[in-house]
């Protein structure tokens, strides 16, 4: 954690500032040490990641317990070789159009909401100057820790700040982002996925943007009908808007000023037996929106 982002956080209990005792240091990067709020909340900073006691979803991916069957490393590799070739060029294409519009907006601070295993942070990466601030978050603290030491080796020069926290209730002040960015993060929040695109909103300073993107189906699929099928014995409700064009204009039209859809890729659906979208197949689009505060 950067000393810097101190500038950005509050406390996801009470809102109030923190103060930082650095225990371990390294040129402004802080690798141990404790946040405590004026309330006197405290968290724990350990291998470079705020430790804000979030916990991994139950439902979707479960980074920690994936992590003890294998080194992340090879998880990182299989996950990889397990997806079709015309699946990997299809999400270059997407982290391509996230990052274009992103560098457009040309920002100082970046964040990165469900960063997983650092597919959209390696973008920023590459194509972000160095004074760029980047802030990445994720449920997972054990997913941070590597992309914190596997950054720390490919972009040594990036200014990377890793929060382990919940989406529905960033660490951080309201309107003190320039950009935020997330690689379908929204949509695998089965059930709180509008409470997270809220809070970015809240996040985002005025004229700053939100560049998401999602995996879109139609309603009259046997995707779709899956999907409802695993949200209601999840007992979720609502979950099936974000996986819909017209679901999606709406939650971001009601909370932008200037809502574009860029349709990145259409086509037939290749399974991979990983994920449950899209249906093989059937049709499907990968759109991402480019939403204005």
């Amino acid at each position: 954690m950067y000393k810097s982002v101190l500038n950005y956080l509050c406390c996801p209990k009470c809102r109030t500032n923190f103060e930082l005792n650095a225990e371990v240091e390294h040129d402004g990067d802080v690798l141990e040490g404790v946040l405590t709020c004026e309330c006197g909340h405290t968290f724990r900073i350990s291998q470079g990641v705020v430790d804000f006691n979030s916990e991994e979803q139950g439902f979707a991916n479960q980074w920690e317990s994936m992590g003890q069957e294998q080194s992340f490393e090879e998880l990182d590799r299989d996950m990889d070789v397990k997806n079709p070739p015309e699946i990997i060029h299809r999400r270059e294409l997407v982290l391509g159009a996230i990052v274009g519009a992103v560098t457009n907006h040309a920002p100082n601070v970046v964040l990165d909401i469900a960063s997983g295993r650092g597919l959209m942070l390696t973008e920023l990466a590459k194509n972000l100057s160095d004074d760029v601030h980047i802030i990445s978050v994720d449920l997972s603290g054990f997913v941070l820790k590597y992309d914190y030491n596997k950054f720390k080796r490919i972009a040594p020069n990036k200014k990377i700040s890793y929060l382990a926290c919940d989406a529905t209730n960033l660490p951080l002040k309201g309107c003190v982002v320039d950009a935020a960015t997330t690689y379908c993060g929204f949509s695998n929040m089965i059930g709180c996925a509008g409470d997270a695109l809220r809070e970015a909103q809240r996040v985002i300073k005025s004229n700053g943007v939100l560049v998401d993107s999602y995996v879109v189906i139609k309603e009259k699929s046997k995707g779709y009908e899956i999907l409802h099928q695993v949200c209601a014995e999840q007992n979720i409700s609502g979950a099936e808007e974000f996986f819909l064009h017209d679901g999606l204009t709406k939650q971001h039209e009601g909370l932008f000023s200037a809502v574009n859809c860029n349709v990145v890729f259409e086509g037939i659906g290749v399974g991979n037996g990983m994920d449950l979208l899209p249906y093989d197949g059937e049709w499907y689009a990968e759109q991402v929106f480019v939403s204005t505060k």
